[in-house]
């Protein structure tokens, strides 16, 4: 990579969060968010992100704080194409296909010498950091998740204010944080920076994967507990529902054999 793949880089990573609104692509959409209508429900954020980006950058001090104002058009026009896709790359949606070409790209032996080579690295490198915290150490990843899962919650607390079904793990009163903090782990990040060490293995000098690893582990221990509660408490369930059954059978027993002693008697009588 040389500066202005680097430059690419800053900028996008700068931009690519830039004046969110604290709610997902499909909430945008599903409620008909004037951002979702802007951009035709085409990776609305990521579009507001980049958009708004350079409108500041263009605006700020009479345009004089843009930091691209000195390229020529060419450059400049090189610049703001790979921002725009490198910004693009941080939909989720887009997760799979993103490392699907990475995959392919990395079996060649060239790989990357391209200009359309270095924007797939690129748009990995950008999305990795954009979905990074899990990979961070443990104790600093546990002070960001309650503050990550309180923004899906006050997503939740809209979608059911509106009447809409609520989104995963977006429900306050019925929270699963393992379980969806797993569930990212395992679908996105462990994924992504596993072929980015093998590009580069000096992604695990920052103990990126092995970070990864440690909080995976965090959260599967936290869920193997739970479930090992939820069945000890069905078990006890299921005994109390035996005992209670036993005790009933022995009440019908009882009364059986009163019926049956009761019904002797009445015999008894037409004999006599």
């Amino acid at each position: 990579l040389n500066q202005q793949d680097m430059l690419v880089g800053l900028l996008a990573a700068m931009m690519h969060d830039f004046e969110h609104p604290g709610y997902s692509n499909r909430y945008l959409i599903r409620t008909v968010h004037p951002i979702a209508m802007r951009y035709n429900d085409l990776s609305p954020l990521e579009n507001y992100h980049v958009a708004e980006s350079f409108n500041t950058m263009l605006t700020s001090q009479g345009g004089k704080a843009d930091p691209l104002q000195h390229l020529t058009e060419a450059q400049y026009q090189q610049v703001r194409k790979a921002i725009i896709q490198s910004v693009f790359a941080t939909d989720n949606d887009l997760h799979p296909q993103l490392l699907s070409t990475f995959k392919t790209k990395m079996m060649s032996k060239d790989f990357p010498s391209s200009s359309d080579d270095k924007q797939c690295l690129m748009n990995m490198l950008v999305h990795g950091a954009d979905i990074a915290n899990p990979t961070r150490p443990l104790e600093v990843y546990l002070k960001w998740v309650p503050r990550i899962m309180e923004e899906f919650w006050e997503q939740g607390d809209q979608e059911k204010a509106a009447g809409l079904p609520i989104s995963p793990y977006a429900d306050r009163q019925n929270p699963n944080v393992p379980r969806c903090q797993l569930g990212f782990l395992e679908m996105l990040v462990v994924p992504l920076f596993m072929f980015l060490e093998r590009f580069a293995p000096a992604v695990e000098d920052a103990r990126i994967n092995t970070n990864a690893q440690t909080n995976r582990a965090h959260y599967l221990a936290q869920i193997e507990q739970q479930e090992a509660e939820e069945t000890g408490q069905h078990s006890r369930r299921n005994v109390g529902r035996g005992n209670r059954n036993s005790a009933g059978m022995a009440r019908v027993a009882q009364h059986s054999q009163a019926g049956r002693a009761g019904a002797m008697r009445v015999l008894g009588k037409f004999k006599r």
